[in-house]
């Protein structure tokens, strides 16, 4: 879960009412800004932030964020800074904004109020985010555009101080004024200059200088991970130390899936039946797994279920749950069937690298199953649609995991294994005599791999897999005609799937220019953080095999 779905879902679970922001003010430019002619660092630099402020205000019921920044525009390598979009959810708006140009000489234009517009970035049943949109306007090499804006925040959210941005900043001020009633921690996350931090009371000043732009790579890890942040939390209450805040927020999750978990007499009359045709512990897991994949899994659909689930009974009831309810619902299943099992919760892959002395339980954000076995655990999770009982999503290997025990406890889920992401490719390839080739493919995919493929091409509103592969063959090859296409097991998480495409490329081709550069069997990398110059924790290789076999048949 990545931190715009866990804002996403916390604007929809709370309400607030705001009052208006402060007026918002500019600061006039200094004669040197005016004059600056080139990146004093990098002249080729098309360029550059003067300054940027920002402010959280959480000492007051409207609490907002007001962020000001001044943009230096050197030539037209920077003229992509013209055009500026600012997102917010739309139960959190923009409450209040300016904007204008200032040309070298000094004159000001300022942004019409109706030149900014409104636009949708995500629209949702549910939810939607949204964004103001402007450009600046007479923008040309040696301008400054500047602007500020206001939008609301819940005052007990995190304070997050994106202190890099992709462009050099030459300085950085940042002002927190937190609640007075809630005690505060801070982490730093990649800082390589120095801060000068200052309290006064409850208000929190920070200033950072020469910044340098951060360098955007094909397949890192996500760039809150790599760029340099400062990251403020509310702890609710005063721990000692970090350890002692996990054991307490553990033992407060596992009182509530406990207390979720503890009204079972509609699950076990379910069961009961599955039960007794299992002998074995593996039989019982792969029975009560199947049973619970049985259900309407309401994270990957627009339906609704039931307006209240507080036991997994009302699950029982409906047929139908959430992502983590499944999870915990498998996890009670599992101990009525007389193994020892538990709720655990593990850190994601693909939301951010787990830090231990960061109180903060969104690092935890998969709730799954995990069975006692042995000294360790094996771990679980059937509410992932789609997803094989031999193999966990592979944004969950290796990572910490926090196991609800009665005395919580700290484990790691086990390293990714490429025996359970296996994909075959049977290809025939038929040259007739006018040179036209003719391709018939079979793809079987299994475990890992399959999960994978359903997630991808999944439709999320009514639990189908888009029948759309085609279309990505088309867009690799668009010189190709599609004569048939299939996909087997679809729907059917035992099995593999298999995907059958028959289509011919609608140019021949000359014998003497056909070549076939296709090995046998390879390795290879799919979904992973990877970057030759950065080295990381989340980055993570999955290796797998792919297996070719081709047949060619061609005239004589």
């Amino acid at each position: 879960m990545n931190k715009y779905l866990r804002v996403m879902i916390f604007c929809i679970l709370c309400s607030a009412v705001f009052l208006a922001g402060q007026e918002l003010e500019f600061a006039e430019p200094a004669a040197d800004e005016l004059g600056m002619t080139a990146h004093p660092l990098n002249p080729d630099e098309g360029v550059m932030i003067l300054l940027r402020k920002v402010t959280f205000n959480d000492s007051r019921a409207d609490a907002y964020k007001e962020e000001y920044l001044r943009i230096k525009i050197f030539n037209e390598k920077g003229m992509n800074r013209a055009t500026i979009e600012i997102p917010y959810f739309e139960q959190l708006p923009v409450i209040a904004l300016k904007a204008r140009t200032i040309s070298k000489e000094g004159k000001i234009t300022v942004v019409p109020k109706e030149k900014i517009n409104d636009i949708n970035i995500i629209k949702k049943k549910k939810f939607r985010m949204k964004a103001k949109s402007f450009t600046f306007p007479n923008v040309e090499p040696g301008c400054i555009v500047e602007y500020i804006y206001q939008v609301q925040r819940y005052p007990q959210a995190l304070v997050e101080l994106e202190v890099q941005d992709t462009i050099f900043t030459k300085k950085a001020d940042f002002t927190i004024k937190s609640n007075k009633f809630l005690p505060m921690g801070v982490m730093s996350f990649n800082m390589t200059l120095a801060v000068q931090h200052t309290q006064e009371g409850n208000n929190v000043k920070v200033a950072v200088q020469d910044i340098p732009g951060f360098v955007q790579e094909a397949f890192s890890p996500p760039d809150e991970e790599s760029k340099m942040r400062i990251v403020f939390f509310y702890t609710g209450k005063r721990y000692s130390s970090s350890d002692e805040f996990w054991k307490d927020y553990g033992k407060t999750i596992q009182n509530f899936s406990e207390e979720f978990m503890k009204k079972n007499k509609k699950l076990k009359e379910a069961i009961t039946p599955l039960l007794q045709k299992a002998t074995t512990p593996e039989e019982k897991i792969k029975a009560l797994y199947e049973y619970v994949q049985g259900y309407k899994n309401l994270t990957y659909s627009s339906a609704t279920g039931p307006k209240e689930i507080k036991t997994v009974d009302d699950l029982v009831k409906c047929k139908c749950g959430k992502e983590h309810e499944l999870n915990m619902l498998f996890a009670a299943a599992l101990r009525l069937a007389g193994l020892d099992s538990y709720v655990a919760l593990s850190a994601n892959r693909m939301n951010a690298k787990f830090n231990k002395d960061f109180a903060n339980p969104d690092q935890l954000s998969d709730v799954i199953a995990a069975i006692k076995d042995g000294s360790g655990y094996r771990y679980f999770s059937p509410g992932t649609w789609g997803s094989s009982m031999k193999a966990l999503s592979w944004y969950l290997y290796n990572m910490p995991v926090l196991v609800l025990t009665a005395e919580p406890i700290f484990s790691t889920m086990p390293t990714f294994d490429p025996a359970t992401s296996i994909s075959t490719e049977e290809d025939q390839l038929i040259i007739k005599e006018d040179g036209i080739r003719q391709i018939k493919k079979k793809i079987t995919l299994s475990d890992v791999a399959s999960a994978d493929w359903r997630l991808t091409f999944m439709d999320a509103e009514d639990d189908q897999i888009k029948p759309e592969y085609d279309k990505i063959l088309k867009a690799i090859e668009p010189g190709i005609i599609i004569d048939s296409f299939s996909v087997q097991n679809r729907e059917d998480f035992k099995q593999p799937i298999i995907i059958e495409t028959e289509y011919h490329y609608s140019e021949a081709l000359p014998l003497d220019k056909l070549a076939l550069p296709i090995p046998s069997t390879y390795s290879f990398e799919d979904r992973m953080f990877t970057t030759p110059t950065r080295k990381h924790p989340l980055c993570h290789e999955i290796n797998g095999r792919k297996i070719y076999r081709i047949e060619v048949t061609a005239p004589s």
